[in-house]
């Protein structure tokens, strides 16, 4: 199998690459600076390039307000592009499976959250995933969805990471 991987040097990324890597799998790691992700052109010749099974989009800009991005760049990455490429894999009938966040829920209740929960972020990050993926599951049905929380441990290299 092959996989094409946005984010492939963040957290959840690389521990993914080198899962895939171990399963036999081989990667094709994007680089936004390689294909900008505001050149839907690029974008769509370089998935046909790379013909992969399954495009995992796991690249965000997660923290606007620390200065990971502006408001702009972050609604860029996070909806903008994530939107192109579940049509891409569409178009191509590539598997996609998108990287989201618990975020998307504002309510504070106990208990974890289930399929028939309904996402209610209305401001920030969590609201942008929320269009996200309201947005992959109109642009691509077959698309997947994983909500992550907050990663804790140690990365490949041992560093502790939150």
């Amino acid at each position: 199998m092959r996989a094409l991987v946005t984010g492939s040097n963040g957290t959840v990324g690389s521990v993914l690459c080198h899962r895939l890597a171990r399963a036999g799998w081989e990667l094709v790691r994007w680089d936004r600076s390689e294909v900008p992700v505001d050149d839907y052109a690029r974008m769509e010749t370089f998935v046909r390039r790379e013909r992969p099974d399954v495009l995992f989009h796991l690249a965000a800009a997660s923290q606007p307000a620390q200065g990971d991005a502006t408001a702009e760049e972050s609604w860029e990455v996070n909806y903008e592009w994530t939107s192109e490429l579940a049509w891409i894999a569409r178009k191509l009938d590539i598997g996609l499976v998108f990287t989201s966040t618990v975020m998307v829920f504002t309510d504070a209740r106990p208990g974890p959250y289930t399929i028939a929960s309904r996402p209610n972020a209305e401001h920030g990050y969590g609201m942008e995933k929320r269009r996200a993926e309201e947005r992959v599951f109109h642009q691509n049905p077959k698309a997947r969805v994983a909500r992550l929380g907050w990663q804790i441990g140690r990365d490949l290299e041992g560093n502790q990471m939150a």
